[in-house]
């Protein structure tokens, strides 16, 4: 540390001391003889061969400890202890992020969530002409490639877990690093290893995730139940839509049946674009769910997503309409806050005042800005079902009520002209606000509203809205000829890849 802070260096120390040990148990023994926590004198997150700089306000983030740093622990055995071959691909962020920032949030029991969160960006920021394969990933320069270099990846990782079971993963996870270590390391490295350890082939898998571009997208449909003799037959089609190739998938299914307080769980295999499939069942099916937490790697349907900052920031072409009525000052804040978006994502953006428009065009995402804008009302009609309301004086999101005086909201919506564009409303009455908000908003991306206070601006509050009708859940008719949305029975429940307690047990 730049400068003297014991109960900063504890918490490091102790966290160190967990980390490594955590990962010497599910990938082999650290690489180095030390490592070191150096605060550097500009802002950085550097993970480097047996230490990681990090900058004077990320080391003091309260949240580091859990998220990043162990992201840069972990890079000492990947990345640093096993090399990335610069020709092949680069495999470490997204099995470093996999081993790191999802294993942490399984053990917080918020993996389903992550990894939903993984997929809606990819879908959002991911267009055709801004794909590529994972073989010409190099390093993140911009929210598509993270997305894939990091989130695409780390996904892969995953199926590739659900496919062969955790001890056989971990086992792949430690022959590689043995084979390995110090050496230049490609995909196919990791393919020998997870190979050799569970004597399967596992060319189709890789080459359909890692040198293709594309995801598959499913559709559900014809979804029907019938007794039979005292049983029940559910069937029903599942299609892959997408234009790319047929994915050879394991898609998990979960079905929620009368009277059962946990759900019929199975596994579908599938490698054809078009599949009927039956299943036979003890009680009579109210509801099917088709890969109800997120485990394949696949481009979300619009339904199953709620609006959030992802689809504006992602889009193609952005119209930010500004405030005529509003006064001078403000009016030019909102313009710079206008072209610093630009920087955050859309492909073009175009800056039209409202006085000169009639309606809201369907060709782009739509960023509406100030409360004195002429549009705002069509945002407050887009917004009310999501249980939003304003007047002079307040703000009311849901049970949440935020005086408008010294705050600045954010909240997204759909294009009321077309269902698959975004509608974002910013507004404040501080001008102060707006270049922090356009600075801080491009890390609040997955967020349908937020709202924050004074000048600087801090946020105060932030979610999501909620999802009512995914087109991969369908009810069925009950007992009495009603379809009612019944609760999805629950699942049953994983263990992380490797427990907390278990950290500082032997190795095996």
């Amino acid at each position: 540390l730049r400068s003297p802070d014991k109960e900063l260096a504890d918490k490091y120390l102790e966290a160190t001391e967990l980390y490594i040990s955590m990962y010497e148990k599910l990938i082999g023994s650290y690489p180095y003889k030390k490592f070191a926590v150096v605060e550097n004198f500009w802002e950085t997150g550097f993970g480097m061969p047996s230490f990681t700089l990090l900058g004077p306000k990320i080391i003091r983030f309260p949240f580091i400890i859990n998220t990043s740093y162990p992201h840069e622990i972990l890079h000492t055995w990947l990345g640093n202890g096993v090399y990335i071959d610069p020709d092949s691909g680069n495999w470490s962020e997204g099995l470093t992020a996999y081993l790191s920032d999802h294993l942490i949030k399984e053990q917080q029991g918020n993996a389903v969530e992550y990894r939903r969160e993984t997929l809606h960006k990819y879908a959002d920021y991911v267009l055709n002409e801004r794909d590529f394969p994972l073989t010409e990933f190099r390093f993140r320069h911009s929210s598509p490639s993270e997305a894939i270099g990091y989130g695409k990846s780390f996904m892969f990782f995953h199926m590739l877990r659900q496919y062969l079971g955790d001890k056989v993963f971990i086992n792949g996870l430690q022959n590689f690093y043995k084979v390995n270590k110090f050496k230049l390391s490609s995909f196919d490295n990791l393919k020998k290893s997870f190979e050799k350890v569970s004597g399967k082939d596992l060319g189709t898998l890789f080459d359909q995730w890692i040198k293709k571009t594309g995801a598959p997208k499913l559709r559900l449909s014809d979804v029907k139940a019938e007794r039979k003799g005292k049983k029940f037959v559910l069937t029903a089609i599942l299609e892959q839509v997408q234009h790319e190739d047929t994915y050879h998938l394991y898609i998990p299914i979960a079905i929620t049946m009368e009277g059962k307080y946990k759900a019929y769980m199975t596994v579908l295999e599938m490698d054809e674009k078009y599949l009927r499939l039956t299943i036979r069942l003890p009680y009579r099916p109210l509801r099917i769910d088709i890969d109800p937490e997120f485990d394949i790697f696949r481009r979300l349907d619009r339904n199953e997503i709620p609006p959030a900052l992802t689809q504006g920031l992602g889009a193609k072409k952005m119209l930010v309409i500004l405030p005529s009525s509003a006064n001078e000052t403000l009016v030019q804040a909102y313009k710079e806050f206008a072209m610093s978006i630009s920087e955050s994502g859309p492909d073009k953006i175009e800056i039209k005042f409202d006085k000169d428009m009639t309606e809201i065009p369907s060709d782009s995402a739509i960023t509406i800005l100030g409360w004195e804008n002429h549009f705002l009302n069509e945002a407050l009609a887009e917004l009310s079902k999501y249980e939003v309301a304003f007047d002079q004086k307040e703000i009311v999101i849901g049970k949440i009520r935020i005086p408008k005086e010294r705050h600045s909201v954010v909240l997204t919506g759909i294009n009321p002209s077309n269902k698959d564009m975004a509608l974002i409303l910013i507004a404040t009455d501080m001008v102060e606000a707006l270049l922090g908000l356009g600075r801080k908003l491009p890390h609040y991306d997955k967020y349908s509203y937020l709202v924050f206070e004074g000048d600087e601006p801090v946020n105060v509050v932030k979610g999501r809205w909620p999802v009512h009708d995914s087109p991969m859940t369908v009810f069925l008719f009950d007992k009495d000829g009603e379809i009612s949305r019944v609760e999805r029975g629950r699942l049953i429940e994983r263990d992380p890849l490797i427990k907390v307690h278990e950290v500082f047990l032997p190795r095996n």
